[in-house]
């Protein structure tokens, strides 16, 4: 199986990000993939952890798995991290 490796993601409107966050796991003195291997996210509670770790696991299902978004599961958990902005005119 081919290895493939996450460099950048901007994740926005997933749980309790709103505005575009952009993450960049690449270190741009160090193009060494195997040594670039995030080991774990932290910081304060709310600010969107979950929200990232979540969003690389939709990546990854949308790569590995061809039927992800015609899976039922998948679309109800979709629309749980979502979120949807309303017209409020």
């Amino acid at each position: 199986m081919e290895k493939f490796y996450l460099v950048s993601l901007c994740v926005s409107r997933i749980k309790n990000i709103f505005n575009p966050i952009k993450i960049d796991f690449l270190n741009s003195k160090n193009y060494n993939l195997e040594n670039n291997r995030v080991k774990g996210i932290f910081g304060k509670n709310g600010i969107g952890k979950t929200a990232i770790i979540k969003s690389v696991e939709i990546i990854q299902n949308l790569i590995l798995n061809p039927n992800f978004l015609s899976e039922k599961e998948n679309i109800l958990m979709l629309n749980k991290l979502i979120i949807k902005v309303r017209n409020l005119l």
